[in-house]
C-alpha cells in the first residue's frame, strides 16, 4: 500500500494534465483511507487483558523450551 501511495504521489508531480492530476488523488485518498483502516483494525485486535507477569513467564519459557511451551499454549497464543 506505501508503494502504491509512493508510485500515485510520483505520477501526481509528473502529470501535465489536471484532470489527471485529480484522479490520481481520488485514489491517493483511497489508499490512505484503506491504510488507515488497516492500522485501526491491528490495533483494535490487541489483546491486552494478559497480565504481565504472565506475558514475561510465556516469553522466557518460550526462550528456554519453545517446543514444550508451544504444546502448552492454546490455538489463538500459538
Amino acid at each position: 500500500m506505501e508503494e502504491k501511495s509512493n508510485q500515485l504521489t510520483d505520477l501526481i508531480i509528473n502529470s501535465k494534465s489536471d484532470a489527471l492530476r485529480q484522479a490520481y488523488e481520488a485514489q491517493l485518498e483511497k489508499n490512505f483511507d484503506e491504510i488507515e483502516k488497516l492500522g485501526f483494525d491491528s490495533v483494535a485486535a490487541l489483546d491486552d487483558t494478559t497480565s504481565y507477569r504472565t506475558a514475561l513467564e510465556k516469553v522466557t519459557g518460550l526462550l528456554k523450551s519453545p517446543y514444550i511451551t508451544w504444546q502448552k499454549l492454546d490455538t489463538a497464543e500459538q
